[in-house]
């Protein structure tokens, strides 16, 4: 551990952000979580959901004053940690500096953390109220520093609340030995669906942010991102070019989601989902039929503690569009292979847009025309004639159906 005077501190992380007046505020931040009757807030969600931004409307919005601390690599360090976290509350507490100095001074490891949650309460004990806001939580993982924030919780004063940000896993409340507090409502959890953007959110971005862009290309963007706050301003910036790349993906939105989103997540998962892209929305067992394993029900489990997929009924999943898109984008020579075995698992299951949209996605237009003249017949018999019709709508080129008669009298028919 260093040294005291190696410990200097850093003001400028002691400051809450002031963000300018184009950002939306976000409706959560004003009318709650509320504060009261709670010991701490975790805000964890992927890069890019606006973690901050919501800790420091909440701070603005909150009616007692917050201590702010944002947290960068060299705070992984329990004497730099304890040094920040002292000065961040010393405006609204009385700090006693000689025993803050002494307790900087101790090199043993487990007394330190008793002491410096001893020293806290002690401080905030004399405040009549503050919120203490610890940002960019992933940066830390230093045992004796967790220990100690998880200790420190428990004990808090009434009239003190803590509030951690982070792109975290969930597996954080556990991390942290807050299980307890958090199924008695002591601790509330703020996640990547709630710091998603709702439509009257957005409808305040569009009129904030992109005013000059049609409504049309906003509402493609809405869709693509599914609210994902960094994800809808990275659209909005390719403007009217949208429209004719939707799922082109820039340099530089790719370079963001490799090394803030995906980064992460370890290898293996971020396999899997690869992989698993290849279905529009999957369940544990089709991925297992796809992929030959029988681990994806865990796979499913990390990730969604990573809150990388969307849940839907059924128990079946799928990732944000744009997201997809940067993933298929990264299939390489198995694209064709796992495409046309996904395409096998949906007609198989009766989702034949899905298997067509498979085919499609994998270049196998042909195996397109066999599926239409296999499947037509039957639904034009059943009267589903519109359902066909899409099919040459979206699937069948002229070149297709010139080349082959059954097709042609399809056609026809429809």
């Amino acid at each position: 551990m260093r040294r005291p005077e190696h410990t200097p501190l850093i003001a400028t992380k002691l400051k809450c952000p002031q963000y300018h007046d184009t950002m939306v505020e976000r409706t959560l931040a004003a009318e709650g979580p509320r504060l009261e009757g709670c010991k701490a807030i975790l805000v964890l969600a992927p890069a890019g959901y606006g973690k901050t931004v919501f800790l420091s409307q909440l701070a603005q919005k909150a009616p007692i004053p917050t201590a702010w601390y944002s947290l960068e690599p060299h705070d992984n360090e329990p004497l730099t940690f304890i040094r920040h976290l002292a000065g961040a509350f010393q405006e609204y507490v009385t700090i006693d500096e000689i025993q803050l100095q002494r307790l900087i001074s101790r090199t043993e490891r487990d007394r330190l953390c008793r002491s410096a949650v001893s020293f806290c309460i002690r401080a905030l004990e004399s405040t009549t109220g503050i919120v203490i806001a610890l940002d960019n939580w992933e940066v830390i993982s230093d045992p004796c520093i967790y220990q100690l924030v998880g200790e420190l919780v428990p004990l808090l004063p009434p009239q003190v609340q803590i509030a951690i940000g982070g792109r975290l896993s969930l597996d954080v409340v556990g991390t942290l030995g807050l299980e307890r507090l958090h199924l008695a409502g002591e601790v509330q959890v703020v996640g990547r669906k709630d710091l998603e953007f709702s439509e009257a959110e957005l409808d305040r971005f569009y009129t904030l942010r992109c005013p000059s862009l049609e409504r049309e290309q906003f509402d493609t963007v809405a869709r693509m991102s599914h609210g994902w706050p960094i994800m809808v301003n990275f659209l909005t910036q390719q403007g009217r070019g949208l429209g004719e790349g939707q799922d082109k993906i820039s340099p530089a939105l790719a370079a963001y989601i490799d090394k803030e989103v995906l980064g992460i997540v370890p290898a293996e998962l971020q396999d899997f989902l690869i992989k698993a892209s290849v279905f529009s929305s999957f369940t544990a067992a089709e991925c297992d039929e796809l992929l030959g394993i029988s681990a994806s029900r865990d796979h499913i489990r990390r990730l969604e503690s990573h809150q990388l997929l969307l849940a839907q009924k059924g128990g079946e999943y799928r990732v944000v569009p744009i997201i997809r898109s940067y993933l298929l984008d990264k299939l390489g020579k198995e694209r064709a292979s796992l495409f046309g075995q996904a395409a096998s698992i949906a007609i198989a299951r009766g989702r034949l847009h899905e298997a067509i949209s498979c085919f499609l996605e994998g270049g196998q237009r042909g195996s397109i025309a066999d599926l239409v003249v296999k499947l037509a017949e039957e639904a034009l018999l059943h009267g589903r004639w519109q359902e066909v019709e899409d099919w040459f709508d979206t699937a069948i080129a002229l070149e297709d159906v010139k080349g082959n008669p059954r097709l042609a009298l399809l056609q026809a028919l429809v």
